[in-house]
């Protein structure tokens, strides 16, 4: 484990315990070198959700990639980077194996509208957490 990933995941842990900002999240994401499985063609993998949407998954370490996928041909960048290549429209769910698994959007412009609906939705997601 590298200490940069460790330190994303410590980040995303404190997320989902509402104790940072997802705001927080999000600029650490971007700095961070992150993984993802190497498609045939240049771009990303992506999963059609159904009602949830349409998806790419990322991790933050080669071996939570290989948790997932297996051994598999991998591409590592900045998430800024990762980002770019993601189409509009599209989510992107970090460490999805993970219990400090978290979503993105691909395209945020406006943070502070991304931070209150994080808010808003705490409840649920800890009425979820508490089930699980």
């Amino acid at each position: 484990m590298s200490v940069g990933e460790s330190e994303l995941a410590a980040l995303a842990q404190a997320v989902c315990a509402d104790k940072r900002p997802i705001k927080a999240f999000y600029a650490a994401f971007a700095k961070a070198v992150v993984y993802a499985q190497r498609p045939e063609k240049p771009g990303v993998f992506v999963t059609d959700a159904e009602s949830w949407g349409r998806w790419t998954v990322v991790f933050s370490s080669p071996e939570r990639l290989a948790a997932y996928a297996g051994e598999c041909d991998y591409m590592s960048m900045p998430g800024a980077v990762f980002l770019e290549l993601v189409p509009a429209g599209v989510g992107v769910m970090v460490d999805p194996e993970d219990d400090h698994r978290l979503p993105l959007v691909a395209r945020v412009d406006d943070f502070f509208a991304l931070e209150r609906e994080w808010k808003r939705t705490a409840p649920a997601r800890q009425a979820a957490a508490r089930k699980a």
